[in-house]
């Protein structure tokens, strides 16, 4: 619309130029006629006539000059207000240009923030869900940091298809330690069970043992008599410290037996914690 206005503005000037153009050739023209009939004095009558036939816009040379000046005053306010025109239309035009620039740069740095925020909220959910399943302290916080989630859990949702999600792989591999952890514990009882239970069998033997041979020893100092009852007494004696002495040294082989199974089965525990 506005280069519209302009080709009218600069339509107008051109006509209001060649109106002032073509008087002005008919103001020269009739003052070379002007001039022509001062030099010819013998035909005035006939120069008279031709005046008033040809008068530019009145008889009077003062008021012929004021509508010229004024023509001409107003092509050149043609002009001027085509040339105002032309450049309030390149003014709106790098006005608009820049309004669209900027809001296009608006747009993306809203877009960016958007992003941005979304990362820091989805990095955020991540961190606290980490730390909510690290609370547990069956691993260290670093190792979940190096397998953390893609995306936040919605079990906690109140809805139906919340509820009725399958837990995350995260839920999966802490119940898998927990599981790991408590086997382990389990297997570690069972090893000190045993051990104790070897080591009270083991006890229980040495003292049937030395019961039975101290017996044996009373029953041949009463059938043997003299030299030979006291031998025998004394043989009965040796024996039963003997079986003592096995006895006691098959307790002491259970006992560290059962001590390195106890030991096993707590370094299996502690390796499992670990992991």
């Amino acid at each position: 619309m506005l280069q519209q206005y302009v080709q009218q503005a600069a339509a107008i000037r051109d006509s209001l130029r060649a109106v002032l153009l073509r008087w002005k050739e008919k103001a020269q023209q009739q003052q070379h006629h002007h001039e022509q009939q001062q030099q010819q004095q013998q035909q005035q009558q006939q120069q008279q006539q031709q005046q008033q036939q040809q008068h530019l816009f009145s008889s009077n040379p003062r008021v012929n000059a004021k509508y010229l000046l004024g023509l001409q005053q107003l092509v050149g306010a043609a002009v001027y207000a085509q040339q105002e025109m032309h450049a309030f239309v390149g003014f709106a035009q790098n006005n608009a240009l820049k309004q669209g620039n900027s809001a296009a740069a608006a747009a993306a740095a809203a877009a960016a923030a958007a992003d941005v925020a979304a990362g820091c909220r989805s990095r955020l959910s991540r961190v606290l869900l980490i730390k909510e399943v690290a609370q547990e302290q069956l691993i260290p916080l670093e190792v979940y940091l190096l397998f953390a989630p893609p995306a936040c859990s919605f079990n906690d949702s109140n809805t139906i298809k919340a509820r009725n999600k399958k837990p995350s792989p995260t839920e999966l591999f802490a119940a898998a330690v927990r599981a790991a952890v408590a086997a382990a514990a389990a297997d570690a009882a069972a090893a000190e069970a045993a051990a104790a239970n070897a080591q009270s069998a083991s006890a229980a033997a040495a003292n049937n043992a030395a019961t039975d041979a101290a017996a044996a020893a009373a029953a041949a100092a009463t059938d043997a008599p003299g030299t030979d009852a006291e031998a025998a007494a004394a043989a009965a004696e040796s024996a039963a410290v003997d079986a003592a002495a096995a006895a006691a040294a098959a307790a002491t082989t259970d006992a560290a037996a059962a001590d390195a199974a106890a030991a096993e089965g707590k370094g299996y525990k502690r390796e499992h914690h670990e992991k």
